[in-house]
């Protein structure tokens, strides 16, 4: 048991940074696309900001997540 909670700060504290990071650049992504292509779909806006803030928020988390698991 002693080991399963050592890891718990860590991942805690990560999920909330990423977690603002994400919305945070899925909000800058959705007003950046509003305003460039003011016809697209808005459906398709929405997919595709999400997948880029996904995309960039995983460039942060996967190496740290990589590297707690190997500690």
């Amino acid at each position: 048991m002693g080991g399963f909670a050592k890891g718990f700060s860590a991942c805690f504290y990560v999920s909330i940074v990423c977690g603002f990071i994400y919305f945070g650049l899925y909000k800058a992504f959705k007003n950046f696309c509003r305003e460039r292509f003011p016809k697209m779909n808005y459906t398709l806006l929405c997919f595709s900001c999400s997948f880029m803030a996904e995309a960039f928020t995983l460039i942060v988390y996967y190496p740290f997540d990589m590297f707690k698991c190997r500690l």
